[in-house]
């Protein structure tokens, strides 16, 4: 067992939930990066593209979008949106351009 955790000092971070032996592997996972398009809409969580519009907009600071309210709760919970949309808030109605990320 792994577990997510956020705090204010270490960010979003990964913890082991039982003893674990010296070299043993704990997490196996190919590299992720993502680069957006300017005027191409994507899912915020899973980057899925957007078909005929049908992304959900955060109700709060309006620029992240989502194609299901799972990915929306999990953006929020896991995913640093709770952090990012108090920033993009705060800066309406100069948001800088989607494909600046925080």
């Amino acid at each position: 067992g792994l577990k997510v955790c956020v705090n204010e000092m270490k960010g979003r971070h990964l913890v082991v939930t039982r003893p674990c032996k010296s070299g043993e592997l704990l997490l196996k996972q190919k590299p992720y990066a993502s680069s957006l398009s300017e005027g191409q809409e994507r899912c915020d969580y899973c980057m899925k593209p957007s078909v005929a519009g049908e992304l959900q907009r955060c109700s709060k600071c309006k620029q992240a979008r989502y194609c299901s309210r799972e990915h929306q709760r999990q953006a929020w919970q896991v995913g640093g949106h709770a952090k990012e949309c108090k920033a993009l808030y705060a800066m309406h109605p100069r948001v800088p351009p989607p494909t600046v990320g925080f």
